[in-house]
């Protein structure tokens, strides 16, 4: 329908542009016009009757709607013809092509303006050129997914759909088909697909161009706003660019409704989590702008940094049901060139194995067909088929390949040959032609030909036309998950490395460069020459050289020098001058900005001939990695190329400090951009190999510095104690060493304080609590120290809120009255904070706190007063902050106790800041949850003052909402714990024991997201031990029972009796009341017997001087005399005695 408003635009700018260049117009042509002008109205009011039904209704598969397209498109036909020979009648035609777009209207000199336009619209990044899909969408295989996403596209406010599915499920046939129905349905903005990419290098700042050349291309009316974009954007933030390339180019085309951006296989890409946390700016903007995103991965479970901010739902994409996959195979087996005769016969009952066997992954069933066809192998399809009938193992894609690759390659020789062309196109950077291919591998074309014709039938996407002589990099061509397969080493025989790959590509790089004809390179006085003398080959090897080394050669200096690639280098290094290295590497590697570098080709060349060591492969390699990007704006494109030139640098020159410490910096920096542990790793790796050899005290700090941090990043991705452990141990170590300058100093003091406050979260040791509050007291007093340092308001902050975490730990009385009073000395800073509402938010919890302890009402007016001005201010930026409204609820939940009527205020400000829309500020779904778990707590506080059961139940059904929102959240945890305690309580309450489960299971979700070394496991498995046995109770279910048990056991194995101020004796006390229910149940001396062994260890527990020492003496005689009265054995009748002699002691004393 898009294409029909378009056609009918471009009529009336042609009739316009006709009428206003004419200066009389004839009789006849006016009461044509009037009579087209009818035509066209009656076809506006066709358009709007049509945009007005559902999308999914819009599709053209819909035989009602296209069948209404034909006849609009007919009747569209006939005006433009009618137009036309009105026209010829007045000899008056302009030219058939004027109007291939709007701007060619235009004549004269401004033609050559709109041309240049064009010329800079098309400069931007592009999409490329992808190769057709082998696999298309089944038709109506997936209805109800793409209702579903079309209900979310017209009725949700979110931003972004995330469309999460297991490998092979679909997702990227589905999303292409999704794209084609929007664009006729006229709703999408842009589509773009990472799988087919050749490279992953692309920067979050060319992708947001790239989405906004697709724009451009799909709605011409946008491009004047893109080239504004173009013009303001030079070094902005990527928020802002999102925002100029993005969002004001949708917004100039008026739509009535959002334009659809659809990203397809984003897990795929390196630089995807930036490219995300950069989409927060369009929270609010969703009536204009909607994103579809697919990923293997559940981006709101994933560990993303800020993923929280974004205004994001997940839509699990499922496999189909095995009628589809027959229907599927059913159709494809007819392409097949059956041998008449010959078994198995392709039968219904044949069809319904292999739909079994496929799991309803449209991957497995799409692969099976193009096995079955002739060009496959020298098998019959029968004896395909029966293969895989006959191979149970093939029940999953992996199986699958390893039966197709046995198919292609039987004998070692093939398998050979398979993995080196494998293991180079997995490593292959850039197409090439199979000449240069072969060449570059040492093998004969005709073999790598036969190979890439031999597995075709496993590619995903089909060559593209006049390409079938061109070698593509393996993830352009194969799907991800078979080129995981590969990789992996249990593949076996099939496994290959793609480190082969690379040593082998890098090898013949080097071959390839140091053979260059040196007439060919630019002199130092003309650096500026490109490599265009070069041919294509010899142009790869001197991009490409460096990535190939950096990922195929070994760390390790000796191993470096043993290496071939090391004697080449040193080789190549003696023909030619460092400097003449800038001119083998193509200017778009060397320095991807919009503007050229100030200083020239020229100057570069004269920098580095000035410098001591500037003629050294190392030290070029290290110049061309340039500055690092900003972790957080940079626009990511060069990482790539700038890693492996550091890589490179640090086998050239190992004992060089600086290239360690540059490698691990950059290192770092990726991995705060992408969230991905795997960075944090390599960073510690280069700063420990920094650390190896520094001999300077500067080096020496900066390295186990940088060191720490990783290991802290690190440790903030894996939560691994240890490592957490060896970064505080760091910390301290540079402590102790001599004198730092002043703010080196600061920064260590405050990296050890955070670092002590994660190590107290994750243990809850009060220990390392007291220390990180003792280094933010020297942080503060050196802050204060310094004139106006700039800093003070931070140092005030972190240390207030340490000490409200003492004070929730120990009750130090001490603690939250410093905290209240390090909050109000924070306030003198207001002019200077830029975050004023957090700060009043965060007094006005401790003003709370301060309350509960001294129960003085002075300060919960002044905590109510805190959190009024807050909310007065507006929402806080950053979403881990306590919300204002949030704070002011749990205050007025405080002081309900004295004034009745202030809960209801309470309630109404939960439902307030429910009814705040997501936006901007981070206001998303995260937010929302935690508004409704106030709202939660305050109903179920209604409940413990009134006994209000209805309130109860208001609180679970919210509870539940709250529950459904979460997901990862960093609630989701007291959210399973609180939900379960209600429906304890609800059970209590009225004696229906059908939730049972229901809390059985919550306890036993919240028992997995607490490991074995968290403080809170052993409350965890009370706890689900407790459900447990109420279930045995009610229901009689004795394997529950022996779970409770179990559970039991391993809490106090996690808790010793050297601990008892932990779980231990509340352990041996449910223990002692399960084997009790048991025994009502079994009447079992044994269960009596391990019930008073139990008591006995619980005794041990209560000091003489106790006062519960009576209470538990007492339920151990019980004990022993239900166990008389069951047996008449007396054997422990001294020791009864001995514990009644005291227990009387304490009935005397009362």
């Amino acid at each position: 329908m898009s294409l029909l408003s378009t056609r009918v635009g471009e009529l009336v700018l042609r009739i316009i542009r006709y009428c206003s260049t004419s200066s009389e117009l004839p009789f006849r042509l006016v009461d044509t016009l009037e009579d087209m002008e009818r035509h066209l109205r009656h076809f506006e009011k066709r358009c709007q009757e049509m945009s007005q039904k559902s999308l999914f209704s819009c599709f053209p598969h819909n035989a009602a709607f296209g069948k209404e397209l034909n006849e609009m498109n007919e009747d569209l036909h006939k005006l433009e013809s009618q137009w036309a020979g009105l026209l010829d009648e007045q000899q008056h035609v302009p030219a058939a092509d004027s109007i291939g777009t709007p701007n060619q209207i235009i004549v004269g000199p401004e033609v050559l303006k709109v041309n240049l336009e064009r010329e800079r619209f098309d400069a931007l990044p592009k999409q490329p050129k992808l190769s057709e899909m082998k696999a298309v969408y089944f038709a109506r295989s997936r209805d109800g997914d793409i209702q579903k996403i079309c209900a979310w596209i017209l009725s949700s406010t979110e931003l972004v759909l995330c469309v999460q599915g297991t490998a092979g499920v679909g997702k990227s046939t589905l999303i292409e088909h999704l794209s084609l129905e929007l664009r006729s349905a006229g709703r999408l903005g842009a589509s773009i697909s990472l799988n087919a990419f050749t490279t992953k290098e692309y920067g979050s700042e060319s992708m947001i161009k790239m989405l906004s050349h697709e724009i451009g291309n799909n709605h011409s009316r946008a491009i004047p706003s893109i080239l504004r974009a173009i013009d303001e954007c030079r070094g902005t933030l990527l928020t802002t660019q999102v925002q100029k390339y993005i969002l004001e180019p949708l917004r100039s085309l008026k739509h009535p409704r959002p334009l659809i951006l659809i990203v397809d296989a984003i897990d795929e890409w390196k630089d995807y989590p930036s490219f995300i946390k950069a989409l927060s700016c369009l929270n609010s903007e969703s009536s204009i702008v909607k994103f579809i995103i697919t990923s293997r991965l559940d981006l709101h479970t994933s560990p993303l940094p800020d993923i929280r901010k974004i205004s994001l739902r997940t839509y699990s994409l499922l496999p189909v049901s095995t009628k589809v996959v027959e229907a599927y195979l059913k159709q494809g087996s007819r392409d097949v060139q059956w041998v008449p005769g010959e078994e198995p016969t392709v039968d219904d009952d044949v069809i319904a194995k292999l739909a079994n066997l496929s799991g309803g992954l449209f991957l497995w069933a799409s692969t099976v067909t193009s096995m079955l066809m002739p060009s496959f192998s020298d098998l019959s399809p029968h004896e395909i088929l029966r293969g895989i009938l006959q191979n149970h193992s093939l029940q999953g894609v992996w199986g699958l390949y390893q039966f197709a690759l046995n198919c292609l390659f039987p004998s070692l020789n093939d398998r050979t040959s398979f993995q080196q062309y494998f293991e180079a196109i997995i490593a292959l950077q850039a197409p090439l032609l199979e000449a240069d291919f072969a060449s570059l591998l040492g093998m004969d074309v005709q073999s790598i030909g036969k190979i890439r014709l031999t597995l075709s039938a496993l590619q995903t996407r089909r060559q593209p036309p006049g390409s079938e002589k061109t070698i593509y990099p393996g993830m352009a061509l194969y799907h991800l998950s078979f080129l995981e397969y590969v990789q992996d080493m249990t593949s076996v025989p099939f496994a290959i490395s793609a480190f082969n790959g690379h040593k082998a590509l890098g090898m013949a790089c080097l071959n390839i460069l140091s053979n260059i004809d040196k007439t060919l390179l630019p002199n130092s006085s003309s650096l500026q020459d490109s490599l265009s003398v070069l041919p294509t080959i010899q142009s790869y090897a001197a991009t490409y050289w460096p990535h190939h080394l950096s990922s195929g050669t070994p760390h390790s200096g000796e191993q470096w020098l043993e290496t071939p690639h090391c004697s080449a280098l040193q080789e190549i290094s003696t023909k030619v001058q460092g400097s003449q290295w800038l001119a083998w590497l193509p200017d778009n590697v060397q320095h991807k900005q919009e503007e050229p570098r100030n200083s020239g080709r020229e100057t570069e060349q004269a920098e580095v001939d000035n410098e001591e060591t500037g003629n050294t492969i190392s030290s070029v390699l290290r110049r061309l990695a340039g500055p690092l990007d900003d972790p957080v704006e940079g626009s990511g494109d060069r990482w790539g190329f700038q890693v492996a030139c550091l890589e490179v640098a640090v086998r050239l020159n190992p004992d060089d400090v600086a290239v360690w410490l540059e490698l691990g910096q950059f290192y770092s920096k990726i991995g705060e951009r992408s969230g991905s542990p795997k960075w944090f790793e390599q960073a510690e790796a280069a700063f420990r190999g920094a650390s190896k050899r520094s001999d300077e005290e500067s080096a020496r700090l900066a390295s186990r510095h940088g060191l720490a941090n990783a290991l802290w990043s690190y440790y903030s991705q894996n939560r691994d104690s240890r490592i957490l452990n060896e970064a505080i141990s760091l910390y301290r170590e540079m402590l102790l060493l001599p004198p730092a300058p002043h703010l080196d100093h600061i920064t260590y003091l405050t990296n050890l304080a955070s670092a002590l406050c994660f190590s107290y979260d994750e243990s809850s040791d009060a220990f390392a609590l007291v220390e990180a509050i003792s280094l933010r007291r020297e942080v503060l007093a050196l802050r204060k120290a310094s004139d106006s340092d700039p800093d003070c308001l931070a140092a005030l902050s972190d240390l207030s809120s340490a000490l409200c975490s003492l004070h929730e730990c120990t009750g130090d009385a001490d603690a939250i009255a410093n905290a209240v009073s390090l909050g109000r000395e924070a306030l003198s800073y207001w002019s200077a904070d830029p975050d004023p509402s957090s700060t009043l938010a965060k007094l006005g919890n401790a003003l709370c706190s301060l309350y509960r302890r001294n129960n003085d009402v002075n300060d919960l007016v002044e905590a109510i007063s805190m959190c009024c001005q807050a909310l007065a201010l507006g929402p806080d930026p950053n979403p881990s902050h306590p919300s204002p409204l949030s704070s002011l609820a749990d205050t007025l939940v405080s002081l309900y106790g004295h004034v009745a009527d202030t809960f209801f205020d309470m309630i109404s400000l939960q439902y307030e800041d429910l009814q705040l829309p997501a936006a901007s500020d981070g206001h998303s779904e995260s937010d929302r949850s935690s508004t409704i778990c106030h709202l939660a707590n305050a109903f179920c506080f209604l409940y413990d003052r009134n006994c209000d059961v209805e309130a109860l139940r208001t609180g679970i059904s919210l509870y539940q909402e709250a529950l459904a929102l979460q997901q990862s959240h960093p609630h989701h945890f007291p959210t399973l714990h609180n939900l379960a305690n209600a429906l304890s309580t609800l059970h209590k309450s009225d004696g229906k024991s059908d939730i049972l489960s229901r809390i059985a299971s919550l306890r036993r979700k919240a028992l997995e997201l607490r490991s074995k070394s968290h403080p809170d496991r052993p409350l965890c498995l009370h706890n689900l031990a407790s459900a447990l046995c109420s279930l045995y109770e009610y229901e009689g279910d004795v394997n529950a029972f022996v779970e409770a048990i179990s559970l039991i056991h391993e809490a106090l194995t996690l808790q010793p009796i050297s601990h008892p101020d932990r779980y231990h004796s509340l352990s041996l006390d449910h223990l002692v009341n399960a084997l009790l229910l048991r025994h009502g149940q079994s009447k079992s001396v044994g269960v009596v017997d391990e019930a008073i062994s139990a008591r006995r260890k619980l005794l041990d527990h209560y000091p003489l001087d106790h006062p519960d020492r009576a209470r538990r003496i007492g339920e151990l005689l019980s004990l022993y005399h239900t166990r008389f009265e069951m047996t008449g054995d007396g054997h422990n009748h001294r020791e009864i005695q001995v514990l009644e002699a005291e227990y009387d002691e304490w009935e005397i004393l009362g």
